[in-house]
């Protein structure tokens, strides 16, 4: 697959600009900044565009997976949030080879032919097998493998991005966990250890948000380009430790 530091060009959702207008101009500024090209899905219901547009495995191959994840039907029906991905795909010339599963984009962690996702993919796709969602996820990635790690019950998306990241094929940055979520990163560190993976730890302060639903202080979901890495601040302690970090 076509790893994170090798992509050069970016899609935003439109809606990024009229959602949050402010941290849309600094970061698209931040972008010109490096030199990164940037073009707009036109329509999108929904700013978190690598969760439902198809997913790169090479130079104008791609694969899509059906994006209809439980959380936004349960316990509220936000299904009116999906964006139309046919007609994104037709709108910037794109077509993909499809899949029946539901995977969002936002689970796929990746770096040249590894791979790390969430069990949230077995969760959303329990119609199936184990054994069947491997294979189909093996043949629609083209991988050989796949690492699962046990999802963030605190994390209603599931998704790995938000819990570790690739820093080569044999290093893997993760969230430094603390508190009660001790027992998570142990079973991860276990899960990425027997794999002969290093782990780096990455600043991780989640535990004063007001709500689940904020990331503020997971620092580890930065967006990595051919150009540059953009590391996500939040007026924290924190924040130094981690700009330190990917320097």
């Amino acid at each position: 697959m076509k790893s994170e530091a090798q992509t050069n060009f970016l899609y935003l959702a439109d809606s990024l600009s009229s959602s949050f207008p402010a941290f849309a101009k600094r970061f698209i500024q931040s972008l010109q900044s490096a030199n990164v090209l940037i073009a707009y899905l036109p329509g999108t219901k929904d700013i978190w565009s690598k969760d439902y547009m198809p997913i790169q495995r090479g130079i104008n191959d791609f694969v899509q997976f059906v994006y209809r994840p439980s959380y936004l039907f349960e316990p509220e029906d936000l299904s009116h949030t999906i964006s139309d991905v046919d007609a994104l795909c037709r709108a910037i010339g794109t077509t993909a080879v499809r899949s029946d599963i539901l995977v969002d984009g936002g689970n796929v962690v990746h770096y040249g032919n590894k791979v790390i996702m969430t069990d949230r993919v077995f969760e959303e796709n329990k119609q199936m097998s184990r054994k069947e969602v491997i294979a189909e996820l093996e043949r629609m990635l083209d991988v050989s493998g796949i690492i699962f790690i046990p999802a963030d019950k605190n994390d209603y998306c599931g998704h790995a991005d938000a819990m570790v990241r690739f820093l080569d094929e044999k290093t893997v940055l993760m969230n430094a966990y603390k508190y009660s979520d001790k027992k998570l990163a142990a079973s991860i560190q276990i899960i990425l250890k027997q794999k002969g993976f290093e782990i780096i730890p990455v600043p991780y302060d989640v535990y004063d948000n007001d709500s689940l639903d904020s990331a503020v202080g997971t620092y580890i979901n930065f967006l990595e380009m051919e150009q540059a890495i953009f590391v996500p601040i939040f007026n924290r302690d924190q924040d130094k430790n981690s700009i330190n970090l990917f320097a």
